[in-house]
């Protein structure tokens, strides 16, 4: 699995910075792996820090003041979240799950790596921290949130066979309509037991 810690030097990007835009995760992405068990973190973040730029701050000392301070606050909430996370015993995917579970948006792994480790930009920090510190204090007070993302899982996992059946026997389907557009009703039915569905779903498809 691809490091995503901190590289060195780099903390968090003040938005409108003079550095270059890099491509980074969009927040809420969908899921990239499978939570189940306590497996080992595959991400290890390691202390980053936050740079102003020197132009910046002598053009609006004012402004620049405001943004180091919720730069060193957003540093302090991904040390806390991180912490959190451990203490209580969830993995990254499943800080992911139970955000799902919480709010109805999954967010990956490598979101949630990628903001304990300050890796994306100060808008995306800004935006992913209130839903991160609603699931700090859902996960202090709510004694089935574990639970519950077990069941995520389950539930995601049902989903992805699901969709992994329903492609193979459209895909099935698409073949035999270009072989016999108009099948008799013995073919239907034959079809219908190779394909493990109702006879009257495979009519009522083609």
């Amino acid at each position: 699995m691809a490091y995503c810690g901190p590289q060195v030097g780099k903390g968090l990007i003040p938005h409108g910075g003079l550095e270059t835009p890099q491509p980074e995760v969009e927040v809420g992405a969908g899921m990239e792996s499978n939570s189940e068990g306590a497996s080992p973190e595959p991400c290890i973040a390691h202390p980053a820090v936050v740079k102003v730029e020197k132009e910046k701050v002598d053009q609006n000392p004012e402004e620049s003041q405001d943004i180091q301070a919720l730069q060193k606050e957003l540093e302090e909430f991904a040390k806390l979240l991180k912490q959190k996370r451990i203490n209580l015993g969830y993995t990254q995917a499943d800080v992911g799950l139970t955000l799902g579970v919480l709010f109805r948006k999954v967010f990956s792994q490598t979101t949630i790596c990628r903001f304990e480790a300050l890796q994306l930009s100060f808008q995306n920090m800004c935006k992913l921290r209130p839903v991160l510190q609603k699931w700090v204090e859902e996960a202090d007070k709510n004694e089935n949130l574990q639970e519950k993302c077990k069941a995520e899982t389950l539930l995601q996992a049902r989903k992805r066979k699901r969709t992994s059946f329903e492609n193979r026997v459209r895909g099935n389907l698409e073949k035999m309509f270009l072989q016999c557009p108009k099948p008799t009703l013995q073919q239907i039915s034959h079809i219908a037991e190779q394909l493990g569905l109702e006879k009257d779903v495979v009519r009522v498809w083609f």
